[in-house]
């Protein structure tokens, strides 16, 4: 929370070295943040197991879906 209002008093005052500063310092305590979270959070968080991403993964074995079409648009309307 410091970090935080750190940056918007270097915002307000418009020295971007001020900013650059403590935006620095803001992202270092997100990350630290981030860290915990993630440490808290541990390997049952829900995130996919295994080597297929997870928009791939489901009840067909993780095989991905080959339901795209390819198609062009042409608006007739344009043409007039």
């Amino acid at each position: 929370e410091e970090s935080i209002e750190e940056t918007k008093k270097a915002v307000a005052a418009g020295n971007s070295d001020q900013i650059s500063a403590a935006t620095d310092k803001l992202t270092a305590a997100s990350h630290k943040l981030a860290e915990a979270m993630y440490k808290t959070a541990g390997p049952q968080s829900g995130a996919p197991q295994g080597d297929a991403p997870p928009h791939t993964q489901g009840t067909d074995g993780g095989k991905p879906k080959d339901n795209v079409v390819d198609a062009e648009f042409v608006d007739v309307d344009d043409k007039k």
